[in-house]
């Protein structure tokens, strides 16, 4: 029964009228979509996390040894005085700085250095970035995910908002079969009286009166 009111066009016209209503009153407009969704397809995704390359620990290092900062140094030589060991090897040197392009003659990492995802904090994307993310999720073992809206998804609404694409309707017949194609009667414009009149008895049709010099007969 819902689905047959569904389809009677005085209801269809009543729901249409109370949604735009409750748009209205939500300040929901089509300006405002427009604008949320041209936000979200025109984003830079790159404004929340992007992927960098540091330099390894040996990049840099004295002779390409391992290099510590001096806080990971005193650390590492804290917990090896109080398991009774000897202090770390810091003949690397102590100015460790990822942010340093990776040595191309390092012996460790051949020149390709440390491949990174730095996420950017959430107050410091611009708007529109803000708009394209629809969820962040953090992991037990400390890791972040972050979930995007569609942006291809976006500008599709948005190009079908502007008129942009055509849609092409495929039509079928009942049940999804076949359309049923019937013969047409050909135009008459350059028949002659004969062939006209074989048409017109063929379908039943009366015939036209005939003339002789203006008059009928």
């Amino acid at each position: 029964m819902a689905h047959e009111n569904l389809r009677k066009p005085h209801i269809v016209r009543v729901i249409a009228d109370r949604l735009r209503a409750a748009a209205i009153a939500a300040g929901v407009t089509a300006a405002a979509v427009v604008a949320e969704l041209y936000d979200i397809a025109t984003a830079d995704p790159t404004e929340h996390c992007r992927t960098v390359v540091d330099c390894c620990r040996y990049c840099h290092g004295i002779e390409h040894r391992y290099q510590y900062t001096p806080g990971e140094y005193r650390r590492a030589l804290d917990k090896a005085l109080s398991e009774g060991k000897g202090a770390p090897d810091m003949e690397g040197g102590l100015s460790f700085d990822p942010r340093k392009e990776p040595h191309p003659d390092c012996p460790e990492c051949a020149g390709r250095g440390t491949v990174m995802v730095i996420h950017t904090p959430s107050r410091k994307v611009s708007p529109a970035a803000r708009r394209l993310l629809a969820s962040v999720k953090q992991n037990k073992d400390g890791s972040v995910e972050l979930k995007l809206h569609d942006q291809l998804k976006a500008l599709e609404l948005l190009g079908r908002y502007a008129g942009a694409f055509k849609d092409i309707r495929e039509l079928s017949g009942p049940n999804g079969g076949p359309l049923e194609v019937a013969a047409t009667a050909p135009l008459t414009t350059h028949m002659t009286n004969e062939e006209l009149e074989a048409i017109l008895r063929k379908n039943g049709r009366p015939l036209p009166p005939k003339t002789i010099d203006g008059e009928k007969q």
